[in-house]
């Protein structure tokens, strides 16, 4: 099984009008409750993590596996949905093949 995954409003749950913890490692803190529930999700079905949000043009796929980790989410395969890099079109292009 494949979860696409957001991280605005799905796993970083902070409101838009109040600022987000960032954590040490430079990322946005997950809501506890959330990354429990992922977690459990993947522990259960040995799910694929495909990144769908903006965020994943910031970091390395081998930075996504720490940042899961650290956060208390381990899966044993995380890939982008595409690369694109920077991020200067529509956000429709981000989902249409190359």
């Amino acid at each position: 099984m494949k979860i696409l995954l957001d991280i605005d409003g799905v796993l970083v749950t902070t409101p838009i009008w109040r600022k987000a913890e960032v954590l040490a490692d430079g990322f946005l803190k997950f809501d506890e409750n959330a990354s429990k529930n992922l977690a459990d999700i993947i522990s259960a079905t040995n799910s694929s993590i495909v990144l769908t949000t903006t965020h994943r043009i910031n970091f390395s796929l081998e930075q996504w596996y720490l940042l899961f980790e650290a956060r208390g989410v381990v899966a044993s395969n995380i890939v982008k949905i595409n690369e694109m890099n920077p991020i200067n079109l529509e956000r429709v292009w981000e989902f249409r093949p190359d």
